[in-house]
């Protein structure tokens, strides 16, 4: 049975959290895992910077998981929750269904924390491949492993998530996603680059 503890590593600066995390992260670094320089100590020190909330998720001294809220990339009333998301192998399955420690604990957490503050209107994840089948049932997922009610919304096109070079978009393939939008005021307006399935799937899926 799990025991397990959420901390905030944005308001909770003990050093041994910190220190698990940085066990967790030489443990990514011995992987063979295609993004694991994004996950080096260096790497997630700068993200934490970047992150309004950090989420690690431990049980008895064993990280779980970790991902944190991230602004300041994008439209300044937009926040991306979940970024940098890690689940530790040994976690990542119960009974042979996906776990649920980013959808019914770590972006729930993020979102709650947000909500009503930090002059936030949404938030938005994404996925790398916009081909992927499993994408709506994700997001169907996360609304519903919510204890908060938040409604996590697929969005139809593929999104450029990547921060502009020089004012200028960043077509490299990696940028182009599919975002999960969710909305704390109704009338908030996605202004992220896109283009349609279709136009994604002629230019960058051959």
């Amino acid at each position: 049975m799990y025991t397990h503890k959420l901390i905030d590593l944005k308001i909770n600066h003990d050093k041994k959290y910190l220190r698990l995390l940085e066990k967790e992260l030489k443990f990514i670094e011995t992987l063979n895992f295609p993004l694991r320089k994004n996950y080096s100590i260096s790497s997630i020190y700068k993200f934490l910077e970047e992150c309004i909330v950090f989420t690690l998720l431990i049980d008895n001294n064993e990280v779980i998981g970790f991902s944190g809220l991230q602004h300041g990339k994008w439209q300044s009333n937009l926040a991306r929750c979940g970024s940098h998301l890690w689940i530790n192998p040994t976690f990542r399955s119960k009974n042979n269904k996906p776990s649920t420690w980013n959808s019914a604990f770590m972006m729930p957490y993020q979102l709650n924390k947000v909500e009503k503050t930090n002059n936030l209107d949404a938030c938005f994840w994404s996925r790398e491949y916009p081909a992927d089948k499993n994408f709506i049932e994700m997001t169907n997922r996360s609304t519903e492993n919510c204890p908060y009610g938040f409604i996590h919304e697929p969005l139809d096109d593929v999104y450029n998530v990547c921060q502009k070079i020089n004012n200028e978009c960043n077509l490299d393939k990696p940028c182009w996603q599919k975002v999960a939008l969710i909305k704390f005021d109704p009338t908030f307006i996605l202004e992220l680059p896109k283009i349609s399935f279709e136009e994604w799937n002629e230019t960058y899926n051959v």
